[in-house]
């Protein structure tokens, strides 16, 4: 509710205070900020750190001192299988429509407790989810758009480097992070690389999608996506480097429950 409150209130004082926007500096803002996508942004942010302090704030509920023994339930073979299965659903209920797979795609509630099952009960869903499983429609997509509905790239530049290069880092990076042995020795470096590689992914695949609005371009040029992503651009370059210099905080002792 804060979120959109919040982000809303924007979007509303510009309707309810059009003088503000009849010449200056604002009348020439106006012409490039779309005010729907600002209070997204702000809601998006406003999101994110209520989200960030709690887990601060909580971090010592969720750190883990020392690995767990493996408590999978399903084997490998079918883990595997599961994944074909949902990302074969997923892209026919995103991009193309089989008749088979979507009769399983269009129930939100199988779309939705698949992952829930695989991710409790299986040992490389974690991974997948957070990695290929959540960028696959959001890179499809990007192709659509920049291939075939404004054809700014041609097939093959925009379906190697929007959807196949980022899927192919993400599901190598998922397997390299699968080894429990490596995850629970740096979790550290676990948590800092995913953040930085999943940050710049969607960054740069929201910048493809947003038609490469160069911030340095000549004023006239800019367009009402320019200031989002220069909005945007702040904030990935500000969790990379809050990634790669927070300080790493001595282990928390836990102490045995008294009687």
């Amino acid at each position: 509710g804060l979120g959109f409150s919040l982000g809303q209130s924007l979007q509303a004082f510009h309707a309810w205070h059009p003088e503000w926007f009849v010449d200056g500096f604002l009348m020439r803002m106006d012409r490039v900020i779309n005010w729907w996508n600002m209070m997204e942004t702000s809601f998006g942010v406003i999101f994110g750190a209520v989200l960030a302090l709690g887990l601060w704030a909580n971090r010592h509920l969720i750190k883990t001192p020392e690995a767990e023994p493996e408590t999978t339930e399903i084997n490998a073979p079918l883990e595997w299988g599961l994944l074909v299965i949902y990302l074969l659903a997923l892209a026919s209920w995103s991009f193309v429509s089989f008749s088979a797979l979507d009769q399983f795609a269009d129930l939100a509630i199988t779309m939705g407790f698949l992952p829930f099952i695989a991710v409790r009960a299986g040992r490389l869903w974690p991974l997948w989810v957070c990695l290929p499983v959540t960028l696959l429609p959001i890179a499809g997509k990007t192709v659509n758009n920049l291939v075939y509905d404004t054809r700014l790239l041609s097939w093959p530049a925009g379906w190697l480097c929007c959807l196949i290069i980022p899927m192919t880092i993400a599901f190598f990076v998922s397997l390299y992070w699968s080894e429990r042995p490596r995850l629970f020795s740096n979790g550290n470096v676990f948590c800092k690389s995913i953040l930085i590689l999943t940050a710049w992914t969607y960054f740069l695949l929201n910048f493809a999608f947003f038609q490469f609005p160069w911030p340095w371009a000549d004023f006239q040029s800019w367009t009402a996506r320019t200031p989002n992503n220069l909005i945007f651009s702040v904030c990935v370059v500000g969790l990379t480097l809050g990634a790669l210099f927070t300080r790493k905080e001595k282990e928390i002792e836990v102490l045995p429950d008294s009687d």
